[in-house]
């Protein structure tokens, strides 16, 4: 070989090999790492490096934030990234699957509109000949049996397609549904080139990480109330779902209590400005006025995940997990067994029932985000609520006690007039309450009555019977006692008001 095609044949190659550089080629990328945060996740991601590169291609879901998108290369720096939208690649199998089986009810639905149509027609032709064939015409008998035949069919015909349409949509519903769930709202992805300061070996590796609102976690919980044990034992669930369009296959999970917050500066005061209002100005705000009056009228036990401490959230090791997209797991966050103390809450002028309230204590302090809960007393399903517990008590009620009752009878509901020469006009109510324990333990009960609200300095207002202004509490007549087994209680409670002569009151509810 001569010098010059030696020459020739380098210059080829390093060229070959610069371009081999610079293209990004295909990698092989896997998610690292997931923290759900209750509206969002944050997605940890790796590829390793099959050659020497210069430039890799990412591929991001289509809900992810850009402006949270981090990317560190193993060894050196990254001189660029550039980021933009593209349409969705080719799809999974289970994703193409899937828009198939669409496009297939799609062309089904519209072949049953199309037979609708038609039959349609017919019965209106049919119809009409009917009504022309038969009015008033004996010799047309034979003529109008044969019609009526034919319109019977086709209104079998019409019954049976129209149930097939409804059949359809409700599949093509359903379909729609599992689709977004797979991939997603959105219909693009997110194509990213990463140019490094200088290329990596092969087997090196580039991680990047980016924020998701298409995947997160909901709580969930499950609270026996235990009376005699004075307990409440506490199952806390999280409910996980993702739809980002892709597997995340052996990913290193966790869940956040806290929501992540991407506004890091408190908002401006806006300036408050009164003046004359210009005349559509004015017109304006009387529309809106009317329009905001108007509305207002209208009526498993595997092992605990290990928790982090951080300084506003924390943050819950879930293991090493697959999830494929679209479907969501119930995964056990916490099990706990906290002391309570319960007592029976009545309020007899609202309600005859006598509910069980208990007070949670935790002697740290909890970070139990706001979420649906199963309620059980003593194992027996109660009813749902929203349960949620940040500090170290919460108050959680358990229904009503078939064993505990009341009754109400109105002792008084008058009025007078008192003071020198009768200048003064009075009014006074009164109500006997009897409890009745049928229960073989004594409770402890704590009775809330309404205490008015005066809209002027010029009312006096005293309690009566059982009850003093020791008792007031927040505008409410608040009594605590023990009710021993198998026994019952008589508390009577009134109030009674001093108003001048002159002036007209509404006595409210009562």
């Amino acid at each position: 070989m001569t010098s010059r095609a030696k020459c020739a044949w380098s210059i080829c190659w390093l060229l070959t090999l610069g371009a081999l550089l610079a293209y990004p080629g295909e990698i092989w990328a896997g998610v690292e790492q997931v923290t759900l945060y209750p509206q969002g996740a944050f997605v940890l991601e790796r590829v390793d490096l099959d050659k020497e590169q210069s430039q890799v291609e990412l591929v991001l879901p289509g809900e992810a934030r850009k402006d949270t998108l981090r990317v560190r290369a193993e060894e050196g720096g990254v001189q660029g990234v550039s980021v933009q939208r593209d349409e969705r690649r080719a799809d999974p199998e289970r994703i193409g699957k899937l828009k198939r089986r669409i496009e297939e009810l799609e062309r089904k639905k519209a072949e049953v509109e199309n037979d609708l149509d038609r039959v349609g027609k017919l019965i209106a032709f049919y119809e009409d000949k009917v009504s022309a064939e038969t009015k008033g015409a004996k010799e047309t008998a034979e003529m109008a049996d044969l019609l009526d035949e034919s319109l019977e069919g086709l209104y079998g015909k019409r019954l049976s397609s129209r149930q097939r349409r409804g059949e359809l949509e409700s599949e093509l519903r359903e379909a729609r549904k599992r689709l977004e769930e797979l991939t997603g709202k959105e219909e693009t992805i997110w194509l990213v080139r990463v140019y490094l300061e200088e290329a990596l070996p092969q087997g090196y590796s580039l991680e990047y990480s980016y924020y998701l609102d298409s995947a997160s976690w909901s709580p969930e919980y499950t609270l026996n109330a235990l009376p005699e044990e004075d307990q409440v034992d506490l199952v806390w669930r999280a409910q996980v779902v993702q739809r980002s369009g892709s597997d995340w296959n052996d990913a290193d999970l966790r869940v956040a209590t806290m929501s992540r917050r991407f506004r890091p500066d408190p908002p401006h005061v806006r300036e408050w400005v009164i003046g004359p209002a210009r005349p559509e100005r004015a017109k304006k705000m009387a529309e809106d006025a009317q329009a905001l009056s108007a509305r207002a009228g209208q009526k498993e036990a595997p092992q605990e995940p290990q928790r982090e401490r951080d300084f506003s959230a924390d943050i819950y090791k879930l293991g090493r997990k697959d999830l494929p997209a679209g479907e969501k797991q119930r995964l056990t966050l916490k099990r706990l067994s906290l002391p309570a103390g319960f007592l029976h809450l009545l309020r007899p002028l609202d309600a005859r029932e006598c509910f069980i309230r208990a007070k949670i204590r935790s002697q740290e302090r909890m970070r139990l985000p706001e979420g649906e809960a199963a309620l059980e007393l003593e194992g027996a399903y109660v009813g749902r609520s929203d349960f949620s517990m940040r500090g170290k008590q919460a108050t959680v009620f358990f229904g009503a006690d078939g064993d505990v009752s009341s009754d109400v009878k109105r002792l008084t509901k008058k009025s007078g007039k008192q003071g020198i020469f009768q200048g003064e006009k009075t009014y006074q109510w009164g109500w006997r309450c009897t409890i009745t324990n049928t229960r073989d333990q004594a409770i402890r009960l704590r009775l809330e009555l309404p205490w008015p609200r005066l809209r002027s300095e010029e009312i006096e207002l005293e309690p009566l019977h059982d009850f003093s202004k020791e008792d007031v509490r927040e505008h409410r007549a608040v009594k605590e006692m023990d009710l021993a087994a198998s026994s019952n209680a008589t508390v009577e409670y009134g109030v009674r008001i001093v108003y001048p002569k002159d002036m007209d009151l509404d006595f409210g509810r009562f």
